[in-house]
């Protein structure tokens, strides 16, 4: 290069296609040796006189093929590097999570920032390396210090996930999400980063009870329930409660906790007028589910629905309440409640008595018992 600085030996220099030769034949074997006799070649390409020489000798072609080979040679590079690296990743963090048994030391862990950097591991793409990430990450998020810390580093990575092929992925994300959506700010990370319509469009498979529960737990917050009317997660919810009554595989006890679940969530929802009108659509599924089974909770829910003004109000008195002395105080008093909701300009009560005489009698009975 020094000797190239040498205007006074520009020519010589140039005449002697020596370096081109050297250039030409070596350069794939040492990256040091082609940059030296390019930086050369630059400083003769510097006076415009010596270009068509540098031309002659063809060195604008082959810095072209050693500039396409390079970048091919970093990527091959590249995904070498990243399929060795995810290996060891997975292997490494499955022998941390195993040690992380020990209460202790987990905590020292969290301490060492271990839920920092398996936030930064969840923009990989290897669902194995993910699978143990999301577990270990589920496993922190019982204590309130890594907790904390996933606040900081934001779940919106998570969103990316849902939904997913990988059910043993999908079946891990859902359960982290719910530990974490018991924390408010948690909760609005959630919604921001669109996770409604991603959890709402899961309760038609295997993952739904997760999904219910983190959608519950998002729906405590008032001012996100009228995101659900732009989902279609409140009429999945009905069908699927009425799946968990007609469904043999289900036991008794697990049934029972389902419908709980879901019809708290549907209460919660039920009392804005844009989901509650979404809900009338399937009311005398509803209905002939709370007069079947006398469900006291069913029967909430449809007082609640009960309760706004419009269209809705008219589809009530088209369904007839059954009761008699033996239903239960809870069951009755909804259905009550339901009727007391329906102050509808124009309608002939007396009409509407006779069709529910069963109410009316009810009552008089239940007047006459009190005073007795």
């Amino acid at each position: 290069m020094t000797f190239g600085r040498q205007p006074t030996n520009y020519c010589k220099t140039l005449l002697n296609d020596s370096l081109a030769r050297v250039l030409r034949e070596d350069w794939k074997w040492s990256m040091d040796l082609a940059t030296t006799i390019i930086s050369v070649f630059f400083c003769f390409s510097s006076f415009s006189q010596f270009h068509g020489m540098i031309t002659h000798v063809k060195i604008g072609s082959l810095c072209m093929k050693i500039i396409e080979y390079e970048l091919k040679r970093y990527d091959l590079w590249q995904d070498d590097l990243q399929i060795k690296q995810e290996q060891f990743l997975r292997v490494a963090l499955s022998l941390l999570l195993n040690l992380a048994e020990d209460t202790h030391t987990e905590l020292n862990m969290r301490n060492k920032n271990i839920v920092h950097m398996l936030v930064k591991i969840v923009d990989r793409e290897d669902n194995e390396l993910l699978l143990v990430v999301i577990t270990f990450l589920k496993k922190h998020s019982i204590f309130l210090e890594c907790k904390n810390d996933n606040v900081e580093m934001s779940v919106v990575k998570l969103a990316r996930l849902l939904p997913s092929d990988h059910k043993e992925l999908l079946d891990a994300t859902l359960r982290l999400l719910f530990n974490l959506s018991f924390d408010t700010s948690l909760r609005n990370q959630m919604v921001q980063a669109g996770f409604i319509p991603k959890l709402s469009s899961l309760l038609g498979n295997q993952s739904q009870q997760l999904s219910m529960s983190i959608l519950y737990n998002i729906s405590m917050d008032h001012k996100f329930r009228s995101m659900f009317a732009d989902t279609n997660c409140i009429p999945q919810v009905r069908l699927a409660n009425v799946h968990c009554q007609q469904s043999k595989t289900h036991t008794l006890a697990s049934a029972t906790n389902d419908i709980q679940e879901l019809m708290h969530e549907k209460q919660s929802t039920g009392a804005m007028p844009s989901n509650a009108q979404l809900i009338c659509n399937g009311l005398k599924m509803l209905m002939k589910q709370a007069l079947k089974l006398k469900d006291a909770l069913v029967m909430k829910m449809i007082r609640n629905l009960s309760q706004h003004d419009g269209a809705t109000k008219h589809l009530f008195l088209v369904h007839t309440f059954k009761m008699n002395p033996t239903e239960s105080e809870k069951f009755v008093v909804e259905c009550l409640g339901t009727l007391a909701n329906l102050t509808i300009p124009n309608v002939d009560w007396a009409l509407v008595f006779k069709e529910y005489y069963l109410v009316l009698a009810y009552l008089i009975n239940l007047l006459h018992t009190n005073n007795q």
